[in-house]
């Protein structure tokens, strides 16, 4: 389960999850002996004094999701999306190429060319055309 979905009710608490979220990888090593010495009231009144934006239940809510290990991590989230739009950036020209000898394809050629695909295969581009078609 995302721990956005779980702390994520308005606005005010999403950016205050940003912000904690900075706070905790600031301080990770403080936060992370908090931790370690079970001093949870501790963590949460330290996380609502360097975050400063929200009240104790926030800091709670944020606390509990770090306790539990479900805290996103804000750099690896970062790549993540940074490596989607690279592929996607990549696929692109590739696609565009495709497109073009698609096109070039006789109904012969086309049943051949689909034939080497695997039943599995033929129905998931079935599934995208009947989307698409939605």
């Amino acid at each position: 389960m995302n721990p956005f979905e779980t702390f994520e009710q308005t606005p005010e608490q999403r950016e205050y999850l940003k912000s904690a979220i900075k706070v905790l990888y600031q301080y990770k090593k403080d936060f992370d002996e908090l931790k370690e010495n079970n001093q949870k009231l501790a963590f949460v009144k330290l996380l609502k004094e360097l975050v400063g934006i929200s009240g104790l239940k926030d800091a709670k809510d944020v606390t509990d999701l770090y306790w539990a290990g479900k805290l996103p991590n804000p750099i690896k989230e970062e790549r993540r999306d940074k490596l989607k739009r690279l592929e996607e950036l990549a696929k692109t020209p590739l696609v565009d190429e495709l497109i073009i000898k698609i096109k070039d394809l006789t109904y012969s050629k086309m049943k051949v060319f689909l034939m080497e695909f695997t039943v599995d295969e033929l129905l998931s581009f079935d599934e995208k055309f009947q989307k698409e078609n939605e």
